[in-house]
């Protein structure tokens, strides 16, 4: 994720004169702890929940079924489990509108199986409506970054307000992003957003207190006229959970 511009921090301080003596200076508050970010990719584990609602005309359609209406939105689902570093099991869901399909992957290291509903397993590459269907947007692709630009994210959020909020008993800080924090911080070479969207983008993400790690992620963009073309939320939950396995099928 390549940072794309760099953010000004500015700030001021003054001091407060009754006119009865010298006041005494105003204390700094110590900070709290330095704010941390990782990339998913740092856990031996976690399962995760997505979905995603989008304009067909804002994606690449050239793998789309032949007759997808380009003005009605579509919706994917993704519910997975990953052991990092390189075993997934993702069951994605996709409504067209006119038709519903339904795939399930699993992957370890060089090897990757896939079915449709619940057919039978199949070695080798995906479908092109599978890869239409949005496994780019899973949490392994959007944060599969280095350990260095996540430092840089951590050094920029310094900058940023955040509330401290448990989320699925997990202690986060929430950090409420308008377009150009967003922009700034998680878009660039590599993009969160994995889709070029011709509107205005705000953001709430929660980043697990000590690790760093998203814990939730909510993006949502308007049109000019303010309507709804994209929407994604994405959560993590069991974090390195020694219960996650994921097996070859039988």
């Amino acid at each position: 994720m390549l940072i794309s511009a760099a953010l000004i921090a500015g700030g001021c301080s003054g001091s407060d004169d009754s006119g009865e003596g010298t006041a005494e200076p105003t204390e700094t508050p110590t900070p709290t702890q330095a704010i941390t970010a990782a990339s998913p990719a740092d856990l031996s584990s976690y399962r995760y929940t997505l979905t995603v609602s989008i304009l067909p005309s804002l994606l690449d359609t050239s793998e789309a079924p032949a007759g997808l209406p380009l003005d009605q939105e579509i919706h994917l689902a993704i519910q997975g489990e990953r052991v990092n570093p390189d075993r997934e099991h993702a069951v994605t869901s996709a409504d067209l509108g006119f038709l519903q399909v339904s795939t399930e992957t699993i992957v370890i290291g060089d090897r990757r199986w896939i079915r449709e509903a619940s057919g039978a397993w199949t070695e080798g590459a995906g479908t092109a409506l599978e890869s239409f269907a949005g496994l780019d947007f899973r949490p392994s692709v959007l944060f599969a970054d280095d350990a260095g630009q996540y430092d840089e994210v951590a050094r920029r959020l310094n900058d940023y307000e955040w509330v401290e909020e448990d989320l699925f008993g997990i202690p986060t800080r929430h950090f409420t992003l308008d377009q150009q924090a967003f922009l700034d911080l998680f878009q660039g070479e590599n993009d969160v957003l994995p889709v070029e969207v011709d509107a205005t983008l705000s953001a709430e993400i929660w980043l697990e207190r000590d690790l760093g790690t998203p814990v939730s992620l909510r993006v949502v963009g308007v049109d000019s006229s303010g309507a709804e073309v994209v929407r994604l939320e994405l959560d993590l939950m069991d974090l390195n959970s020694e219960d996650i396995a994921v097996e070859a099928p039988e």
